[in-house]
């Protein structure tokens, strides 16, 4: 049954009807009004839920279906709609059908100009603050309206960089924006520090004007500032230092240095108190007047006659005593030259002021112990007198020169793994030194016997030897002719069968050291009988070797009819093993093929066929 239409329904949609035959064709009948510019390509009655859902007002997900980066701003929490209005809703702030000239931003007072841009996370002061709205955003979408989105607060967005990425992506590092004029920019951080002098100097005296921060040259002082001085006096920082050039500027440090790089005559020791105008009586950069030579200011003090030159046995800045070098220099001509460690020995050590009659001739040096201690307490005295030359060079104490050609003579060669041994191994490590007196030779002196008494016989024939080298405990000379290694044998470890185990010879206990001459012989020593038993509990007994070999456990071609007493013939010589060998489960839940039937007449396995049949 068809329901009856209200008739006052009937009039509104008659009225409707003709209402919508009177307007223009591109009339919408259910909107509120038109639509602003930016939205215009929506206007029409089929696109309303391009924005609109049925019997609701706009929803968000229509609006950021197309408006895609405000979607991600409030997702990520970024920009002025992630940090201001994460959830708020759209048509709370954005209200169209309003008309085309009608904007969908909301500026506060009407004007963008009255924007707090702080709101957006970038804080427009200083020269920002003078800044137009179109100056940074220049963007527009693809309708031609002007965007406000995807700015990035990037200082290179907008300002070009003069350092074409040289110096990081930090403007805000160096430049602070007042200006552009460098306001905190660390020099540390260049190949070129400034210190002293140089922290005071204007940055255009270096870097020009305009400023230049590129092909700048700064090897040395002479790219910046002109020497006064001749090439004799060579690089500035000989003399001088960043605190200043003149010699009232200087300071302790630099006067330090000055005297340090001071040319032609070191100012040290005996120099160091004298005054710049004792000898350079006019300017300072020039040659003293009174020449150069030690005889222009020192009077000679030798009776004899050896020249001017001072220089050839004392320092310019010390006179009494000998220089080191002069020393090492003449010690070559006595019968003990100064060779390795002796070279660095100060002449005092051997010539003491406290011995004048030995302090040069008759000084004894014919043996080490002359002047060293035995280190080794006379332990090493029966050695060539003990004398150190034998293990010890001049070149130091250690490493010794004792080798192995020394150590085979003392009736205890080093081979194998006695080279990786280090001497306090054997020699002990008390201090202050190692002990050489070892009277044993044996290797239990040294390593403990894992073996317990079960060796006993092998190493009363020949020690540890008999079975074991030098050359490492894992490489053993064993003679296994009495027990040879077939098949499969050749391959495992030995710990498989010659591991610790119980022995009632030792207190029946378990032993944690490996068995080896009563180590098991048979099968069922080292393996697991998967038989349950069956050739060992019924006669005739067999053992394994009866069907197995050392090659492998499976049994190819078993000799049934040998061994059995049911010879494989005509249709049994067909039949698979499994349909007489069957597995049974026995009594402990175990399992196992039962081999041993007691099956010999057809009867046992077959039945009669003849019995219900009645033949002839």
């Amino acid at each position: 049954m068809r329901p009856t239409r209200s008739p006052l329904l009937s009039v509104a949609v008659f009225a409707l009807s003709l209402t919508a035959a009177a307007l223009p064709a591109r009339a919408q009948l259910l909107s509120p009004g038109p639509l602003s510019r930016v939205h215009a390509a929506l206007e029409g009655d089929s696109k309303c839920e391009s924005c609109h859902q049925a019997g609701r007002r706009v929803v968000d997900e229509r609006c950021t279906d197309c408006h895609t980066s405000i979607a991600a701003q409030r997702t990520q929490g970024t920009g002025l709609h992630g940090k201001q209005w994460p959830r708020q809703a759209c048509g709370d702030c954005h209200i169209d059908h309003l008309g085309r000239d009608v904007s969908l931003v909301r500026w506060p007072g009407g004007d963008m100009r009255r924007f707090d841009h702080v709101k957006t996370g970038f804080r427009l002061d200083n020269a920002h603050a003078e800044a137009t709205c179109v100056d940074c955003h220049e963007k527009r979408t693809k309708s031609g309206t002007q965007t406000f989105l995807g700015q990035s607060p990037r200082c290179a967005s907008c300002h070009e960089d003069p350092h074409k990425g040289r110096l990081g992506q930090d403007c805000a590092s160096c430049h602070g924006t007042k200006s552009f004029v460098v306001a905190q920019f660390d020099h540390g951080l260049t190949r070129f520090p400034l210190r002293g002098k140089h922290q005071t100097a204007e940055c255009s005296s270096c870097h020009g004007t305009p400023r230049r921060f590129e092909g700048l040259t700064f090897d040395d002082c002479d790219s910046c500032h002109k020497t006064p001085h001749d090439s004799s006096f060579g690089a500035c920082s000989s003399c001088h230092v960043e605190d200043g050039f003149e010699l009232h500027e200087l300071g302790n440090r630099g006067i330090a240095q000055m005297r340090k790089g001071h040319p032609g005559v070191p100012l040290a020791n005996g120099h160091a108190t004298v005054s710049c105008r004792s000898c350079h009586t006019g300017a300072l950069d020039e040659a003293p007047a009174k020449g150069a030579a030690c005889v222009d200011c020192h009077a000679p003090v030798h009776d004899a006659d050896f020249g001017s030159r001072c220089e050839k046995c004392h320092t310019q800045v010390r006179w009494l005593g000998l220089p080191d070098v002069l020393g090492y220099r003449m010690h070559r001509l006595t019968d003990f030259p100064l060779l390795g460690k002796h070279e660095a020995v100060a002449c005092e050590s051997c010539h003491l002021e406290s011995k004048l009659a030995q302090r040069y001739r008759g000084l004894a040096h014919d043996r080490c112990l002359d002047c060293h201690s035995d280190p080794h307490r006379g332990q090493l005295s029966e050695h060539e007198g003990g004398e150190c030359g034998a293990c010890h060079s001049a070149s130091g104490f250690s490493p010794s020169s004792f080798g192995l050609a020394q150590h085979a003579a003392t009736g205890f060669a080093l081979d194998g793994q006695h080279l990786a041994a280090p001497c306090g191994a054997c020699h002990g490590r008390t201090r202050p030194r190692l002990s050489f007196h070892i009277e044993a030779s044996d290797c239990r002196n040294c390593h403990e016997n894992p073996h317990g008494q079960r060796v006993d016989r092998e190493l009363a024939a020949g020690g540890c030897a008999h079975c074991h080298t030098t050359q490492g405990w894992s490489f053993p000379r064993i003679d296994h002719a009495s027990w040879p290694l077939e098949g499969v044998h050749r391959e495992v470890a030995c710990e498989r069968c010659h591991a610790p185990g119980d022995d009632a010879r030792y207190g029946g206990g378990a032993i944690d050291f490996a068995r080896f001459g009563d180590a098991p012989r048979q099968c069922s020593g080292c393996h697991d009988d998967p038989h349950a038993a069956q050739f060992a509990s019924s006669d005739p007994v067999r053992t394994c070797d009866a069907c197995h070999d050392a090659t492998t456990f499976r049994v190819y071609g078993f000799p049934h009819d040998a061994l059995t007493r049911f010879a494989l013939t005509g249709a049994h010589a067909k039949t698979p093993c499994g349909d007489c060998h069957r597995v049974e489960t026995l009594r402990n839940d175990l399992s196992a093929v039962r081999y041993r039937l007691g099956y010999t007449q057809c009867a046992d396995c077959h039945a009669d066929p003849h019995r219900s049949g009645g033949g002839p």
